[in-house]
């Protein structure tokens, strides 16, 4: 039987660190609404109706709509929940487990696992709209896992985006344009964060740092877990560089992919990858 839970949806609100982002904040806004157009499936002539009627502008400003999920659906492979409704603060989707649940679980689930969040992680840095998506903060509730083993990101009130192509337009001393959109949800008198500031591994060592070394604790025999500590150990410092930490998270899932279980208790994957496993 289909479960059904009830989630906050201020944990689907764009983080106000992404917005307050200068050089990712019209490009993003400006991606809102063709998006839910194009969701709508309406004709390009009624467009400005249903920005008006359904604002996700405002919705994103004053945190009462839920304009991720809409923006980056899961159908399309983003690490979300599939939006089934809404009413005022609230949504519905299907019943999920957090991650922190799964910290004693047996080995091969927890290979599994965080085979999964490094490639969230990894899917986060690169994609196709050349976005940069990175938490201010992360926990054991952040993460969720649907009765199929899929892991997801369950909360998501810590999160921000960049584009990065414009942030590198910034790096040429461009000064930031200000408009209507900055002005949303912060002062346009104050100065506004600079997007080069956000590293592409802050997420990544966030998740090495709180989430993985919890996760995979004791799990494995002496020399791997060894192995297992000494990647995560590396993946974590932050004074390392970029390329650095992101060899340390390469070298984690080479050790983790071999103890991969093929079997019906990971159901987002099964049985395909017994036909995918053959030689």
């Amino acid at each position: 039987m289909l479960k059904w839970q009830m989630l906050v949806v201020s944990t689907w609100t764009i983080s106000p660190t992404g917005i307050n982002c200068a050089s990712s904040t019209h490009s993003q806004l400006m991606h809102i609404p063709s998006c839910y157009s194009w969701c709508l499936r309406i004709p390009l002539s009624t467009q400005n109706h249903v920005i008006r009627r359904d604002n996700p502008v405002a919705q994103s400003s004053v945190g009462s709509g839920c304009p991720l999920k809409r923006i980056f659906p899961g159908a399309e492979g983003w690490p979300f929940p599939k939006y089934l409704g809404s009413c005022g603060r609230l949504i519905v989707t299907t019943s999920t487990r957090p991650l922190k649940e799964f910290y004693g679980s047996s080995s091969d689930v927890a290979a599994d696992l965080a085979l999964q969040l490094l490639a969230i992680i990894n899917s986060m840095r690169n994609n196709d709209l050349n976005y940069l998506f990175y938490f201010t903060h992360v926990d054991a509730g952040t993460f969720g896992v649907f009765n199929s083993g899929h892991l997801f990101i369950r909360d998501a009130s810590t999160l921000g985006v960049i584009d990065k192509q414009e942030g590198k337009q910034l790096m040429d001393g461009q000064e930031e344009h200000k408009d209507i959109f900055s002005c949303l949800v912060t002062d346009c008198q104050s100065e506004l964060p600079s997007c080069n500031s956000i590293k592409d591994t802050r997420s990544l060592i966030m998740v090495c740092e709180e989430l993985l070394p919890k996760l995979l604790k004791e799990k494995f025999l002496p020399p791997v877990q060894e192995k297992i500590d000494r990647a995560l150990s590396r993946c974590a410092d932050s004074f390392l560089t970029d390329q650095e930490v992101i060899r340390a998270a390469q070298v984690l899932e080479e050790i983790l992919q071999p103890l991969q279980t093929c079997d019906p208790r990971f159901a987002y994957r099964y049985p395909d990858c017994k036909y995918r496993d053959k030689p």
